[in-house]
């Protein structure tokens, strides 16, 4: 028989139902098997929206002028702040092994959740201009073991806050306030995970910075989707274990198919 005229009504073996889900790198695999390219377009509206806030911040360096470099940061994480979202939900949609077309899902979710991320946007971005400020300034500062503890516990602390506050507004109805309370309760809860997310994020785009161009054409695969990937993947289980999102979230469908 030839592969044009292949039985695909005959059933194959299938996945039990209780069967657990992969984990660690098998189970990263399977999802990128399975949604490599919902990753890579999000990945793709990401860094197309993050275009404003890289040149806003680079242009007021250049100038030295601290207001305006904030006033440019706050207004291009307004812009980023719903792709980050939206690429959030792409992962966690992924994880959780929840069905749908991407573009739909993706725009829903863009939809539902674009005015909450205006705020948290603007904080995010006043927070990596002012550490961008600092870092390129400190020729022209007196660098004390106080000054580099605090910059380096506040890139790690800003980072791994704005990684869980992404996760939690894609998929929970919550004020900024308890997004941040939340995400500072689970990196107490779980550091490891933390640190690790956080790394994976200093090293990629590290890697990306130094090895450039020649890493360009790893980025143009990678793109954002793959640090971001792996973060969540380290961050998924202590926030599912500490608010249930798939009981919650298979409830509230079933609530809205129900109506």
């Amino acid at each position: 028989m030839s592969i044009f005229q292949q039985n695909y009504d005959k059933p194959g073996p299938g996945v039990e139902r209780d069967t657990p889900r992969k984990t660690g790198l098998a189970r990263i695999v399977e999802v990128l098997s399975r949604d490599f390219f919902s990753f890579w377009k999000a990945s793709l509206l990401l860094l197309l929206s993050c275009i404003p806030l890289v040149l806003g911040v680079h242009i007021t360096l250049l100038n030295s002028n601290a207001v305006l470099m904030l006033l440019a940061s706050a207004l291009g994480g307004m812009i980023a702040g719903p792709q980050l979202c939206g690429i959030a939900d792409t992962i966690l949609r992924s994880l959780r092994e929840e069905a749908g077309f991407w573009w739909h899902t993706y725009s829903q979710a863009w939809k539902r959740n674009v005015r909450f991320c205006l705020l948290p946007g603007a904080v995010m971005g006043i927070l990596v201009g002012m550490q961008f400020f600092v870092l390129c300034n400190l020729g022209k500062l007196t660098v004390t073991a106080g000054l580099a503890v605090t910059l380096i516990l506040g890139i790690l602390l800003s980072v791994s806050i704005f990684l869980l506050v992404w996760m939690q507004a894609a998929v929970m109805n919550l004020s900024f306030g308890n997004m941040i309370r939340n995400a500072v309760l689970l990196i107490l809860i779980s550091p490891v995970r933390a640190v690790g997310a956080v790394a994976v994020q200093i090293l990629y785009w590290g890697a990306i910075w130094l090895w450039s161009p020649v890493s360009l054409v790893i980025f143009a695969l990678t793109g954002a989707w793959l640090p971001f990937l792996l973060s969540v993947f380290l961050l998924y289980k202590p926030l599912e274990q500490n608010f249930e999102l798939e009981k919650n979230i298979s409830t509230l469908q079933a609530e809205k198919y129900a109506d």
